[in-house]
């Protein structure tokens, strides 16, 4: 297969803005060989969908991936899957909203109310839709998007509500117009562990971590979200030359 002259990295709109510039800084300032200067076509993607980022990265037009897990695109023997991290998924909503009412917020409730939800291709879709089946209630979506700033405008003006990732709705903690609440447990006994979910994870291949910039990046993603996967062997053996 013939290596392209360029290495592009995609990642999921949450991480954009609060952590991926410690990493993007790290990389090209204090690694020498990963820097512009040596890899001048380095590129971050964050257009594309989660779920299609994946189908990209297997045809070879993206190198490394940082998206929400779907087990049907995550399984190929070529792919390198690295688990980060699992972020909690919360409501979002206007601060004038009937919900607010509530601190957590039931299912059945949370399902008399219409959805905004990220458009077709994106995993945070799939996973919102297989949540309501999965605990029996209506799902109404009605509007879709593409953008966290386009779902804090049209909630904050609307009786719609959003089921996003807790990274994703950070800025709105700050917005008196706006309000986050948590969802009811599943199960009857509340706990750290039957809170909802989403797993966020890094995904490449064998032959992409050949490539030394695409390698070092996989390290500092490690360095970042999971310091405890630095002990194993084949992250730690990675160092610059």
């Amino acid at each position: 297969m013939e290596r392209r002259s360029d290495q592009g990295c995609w990642s999921v709109s949450s991480q954009n803005c609060v952590l991926l510039p410690f990493i993007l800084f790290a990389l090209i300032f204090y690694l020498p060989c990963c820097s512009r200067l040596h890899y001048p076509e380095i590129q971050l993607i964050t257009s594309l969908f989660g779920d299609r980022a994946l189908k990209v990265l297997q045809d070879g037009l993206v190198d490394l991936a940082l998206v929400m897990n779907n087990r049907w695109l995550t399984t190929g023997p070529e792919l390198i899957v690295d688990r980060l991290y699992d972020e909690p998924i919360q409501i979002l909503m206007a601060a004038n909203h009937p919900l607010t009412e509530y601190s957590v917020v039931p299912w059945t409730e949370l399902a008399r109310h219409s959805q905004v939800v990220f458009k077709d291709g994106y995993g945070m879709q799939r996973f919102v839709q297989e949540q309501f089946k999965r605990q029996g209630v209506p799902y109404k979506a009605v509007l879709e998007l593409n953008s966290l700033d386009a779902f804090r405008g049209i909630v904050r003006q609307s009786n719609l509500v959003a089921l996003l990732p807790q990274g994703a709705i950070l800025e709105a903690r700050n917005d008196p117009t706006l309000a986050i609440r948590d969802i009811a447990s599943a199960t009857r006994e509340s706990t750290a562990d039957s809170t909802l979910k989403r797993q966020v994870v890094l995904v490449t291949t064998h032959d992409r971590l050949l490539i030394p910039p695409i390698r070092y990046f996989r390290r500092l993603v490690h360095e970042f979200f999971v310091p405890e996967l630095m002990t194993n062997h084949e992250v730690s053996s990675y160092t610059p030359s």
